[in-house]
């Protein structure tokens, strides 16, 4: 009876395991072996004199770690591996090859040549690359043509698990049930520097999801106190007021992690971000990476914008820039809004230039990067100026205090490029999906998530069209504009005029020819010569959106609320505002 039982846990948890990270292969191809390690609780967890330490030294618990489970793929007699062609002529995602024991990268190389018409070709001409994306990095390795793929692949397979403890990011949550030692602890980590990088040290609260009341929805705050001048910081302050101060987290303290992870077994709740689509787009990009961990996966998210675009706030009718508004009118409006999907996209940018620095007299390629777009990402004219605007602000943050300045600075830096001519349809290439997509005389190419770009312009149009659909934040689509130069992004802007449109898509790769100025959610940079390219990344996130329609319950001001709460309190009450939001206080 207990073999039977023990055999249907571990293919729960087998089948748990692979649904959490998007593997849809079958549980039985996979198994479950145990990982135990002794640690010793050590004083000097903290290496202060900046020397290596031996792994054992990196953990405080004491005695031995409880014993965990690794999943690991069974060995097998045959694999389908994806071959992705790295040319632009042939518009395949991918060719499936089967390998056996002793199917050689050559072979491979040999067979995706035949299905693409080009066996007549010189295999010593191409090569196979293995690419292991994650973190936000990626390897490339070469495989040698005589190499053995299942013997490569059954490799793999075993290093995963190692990566994945590589990867983790670099937090450690520590339990003390003793107060004088986790204020030992405590002193001692906020003041130790490793690498010459200051740890950051925060105090978390519990929070007792047993006492949440079955329908209430608390609320996950974070705000940046860098965006809108001062406004945040003020923010923070009257949030802290309104709800509970431990549901209101600095992300100049820690950044998202420490308030996900207290949030973590609350059953349901909403975030609402207080920063620019930056900020928006920092929470989003953690909330992805640590989601399988919250029971919780999809929290929704609303806006409350301080930054200088605002353009994801915009479409999501969160507005165009906080201007004093009633925080607790805000608290209501984020209880009242709508959930809705957004697309992510995934951005490979695969530079092919020798980086400055050889190993072993071997030259070496800039190695390639990930980054992932909400709102746009655009090349040539529009990242140019954003790439000027962020170099200046660079030189004197000081003076870039307001939305009303920045602007100022923008138009400034625009009214310097008029007379510049890039001709950028001869310097890049764009393939959408299957097939190749000739550019018009531009001098900008900007991809679209969003109806919204530059501070609210609709660079899309609202004409209908005939060739394209109507774009949806959430149609799996990126529509594709250019703008002739900066006077057209003005007119575009003033509302005079609309983009080109090009095309609408999936998946779309572009071959810079040169080093070209690229930006992606309003961080700029240049990239050199090699490939880009956009897909989806993953799941839809959730989003709230503003309801149009005025608010059912007439409330008072801010102070009225509160000095009304305080009274309620004193008679027993649970008082009117977690009433009137249905509990998105802790």
């Amino acid at each position: 009876m207990w073999k039977i039982v023990q055999v249907c846990f571990v293919r729960k948890l087998q089948e748990a395991a692979l649904r959490a990270y998007y593997i849809p292969d079958d549980p039985q191809e996979y198994e479950l072996q145990t990982f135990t390690q002794d640690a010793l609780y050590s004083d000097d967890i903290i290496n202060r004199n900046g020397g290596s330490m031996e792994s054992k030294n990196l953990s405080v618990f004491r005695g031995t770690i409880p014993e965990a489970w690794v999943l690991r793929a069974k060995p097998r007699d045959c694999e389908i591996v994806k071959i992705y062609p790295g040319w632009l002529k042939f518009g395949v995602a991918y060719i499936s090859i089967p390998v056996s024991i002793k199917t050689t990268v050559k072979a491979i190389i040999q067979e995706v040549l035949l299905q693409l018409g080009r066996q007549d070709e010189n295999i010593e001409d191409f090569e196979l690359v293995e690419v292991l994306m994650g973190c936000k990095q990626v390897q490339c390795v070469v495989l040698s043509q005589l190499e053995l793929m299942l013997s490569r692949l059954q490799d793999i397979r075993k290093m995963l698990p190692d990566l994945n403890l590589l990867f983790v990011s670099g937090a450690v949550v520590l339990e003390f049930s003793c107060f004088d030692e986790a204020e030992r602890i405590y002193t001692q980590v906020k003041d130790t520097t490793v690498n010459d990088r200051q740890l950051t040290t925060v105090i978390i609260p519990v929070i007792e999801v047993t006492q949440l009341p079955q329908d209430s929805y608390p609320l996950l705050l974070f705000v940046n106190p860098k965006s809108g001048a001062l406004k945040g910081r003020e923010l923070l302050y009257s949030f802290r007021k309104l709800l509970n101060p431990h549901q209101v987290f600095d992300l100049s303290n820690g950044g998202p992690l420490s308030g996900l992870h207290t949030f973590r077994e609350v059953p349901y709740f909403r975030i609402l971000v207080c920063g620019g689509d930056g900020t928006v787009g920092w929470v989003l990009g953690v909330l992805e990476e640590i989601r399988h961990k919250l029971n919780c996966p999809v929290p929704p998210v609303a806006v409350l914008p301080l930054g200088t675009g605002n353009d994801l706030a915009r479409v999501l009718r969160w507005g165009p820039g906080y201007s004093g508004e009633d925080p607790f009118s805000i608290l209501v409006a984020v209880d009242e809004a709508e959930e809705v999907l957004m697309d992510r996209w995934t951005i490979l940018l695969d530079a092919q230039e020798v980086v400055d620095g050889t190993e072993n007299g071997v030259p070496e390629l800039e190695p390639p990067k990930i980054v992932q777009m909400n709102n746009y990402c655009g090349i040539g004219i529009d990242a140019e100026l954003s790439l000027d605007f962020h170099q200046a602000r660079e030189e004197d943050p000081d003076k870039f205090n307001s939305r009303f300045h920045n602007k100022g600075v923008y138009v400034k830096v625009g009214l310097q490029k008029i007379s510049h001519t890039r001709s950028l349809h001869k310097d890049l290439k764009l393939q959408v999906d299957d097939h190749e997509v000739a550019l018009p005389n531009i001098e900008g190419l900007i991809f679209l998530n969003i109806p919204s770009w530059g501070s609210g312009a609709d660079l899309w149009g609202s004409d209908s069209d005939g060739r394209f659909e109507k774009p949806r934040i959430d149609d799996g689509m990126l529509e594709v504009v250019g703008v002739t130069g900066v006077v057209h992004m003005g007119q575009v802007q003033s509302g005079l005029r609309s983009g080109i449109r090009i095309a609408q898509g999936t998946y779309f790769r572009v071959t810079l020819l040169k080093s070209i100025p690229v930006q992606v959610d309003g961080e700029p940079w240049i990239q050199s010569p090699g490939h880009i390219i956009i897909s989806a990344a993953g799941p839809k996130v959730h989003m709230l959106k503003k309801c149009k329609q005025k608010q059912k319950k007439q409330i008072g001001s801010f102070k009225d609320v509160r000095a009304e709460s305080l009274v309620n309190s004193e008679t027993g009450n649970r008082g009117v505002i977690t009433t009137v939001w249905k509990g998105l206080a802790v």
